[in-house]
């Protein structure tokens, strides 16, 4: 990303994560600024799980059984 592609976007306050055109976002009245809905839902206790944000592509190692030491 550069840095005039970020300039006068706002900030998401959980995740600090630009807020782009697209992104799936919610105005709560209690905030009174824009903030990603999935950060806004998890914050809440609202969301099932805590789960990566949806932009980062969480890339987990697998468990290897042979290699545990059990």
């Amino acid at each position: 990303m550069r840095l005039f592609d970020a300039m006068g976007r706002e900030r998401c306050l959980f995740c600090d994560r630009f807020i782009f055109d697209g992104d799936d976002v919610t105005r709560p009245a209690s905030l009174g600024l824009s903030v990603h809905r999935h950060c806004y839902l998890r914050d809440a206790g609202l969301e099932g799980g805590a789960g990566a944000h949806p932009r980062t592509e969480a890339t987990e190692p697998e468990d290897d059984e042979e290699d545990s030491g059990v």
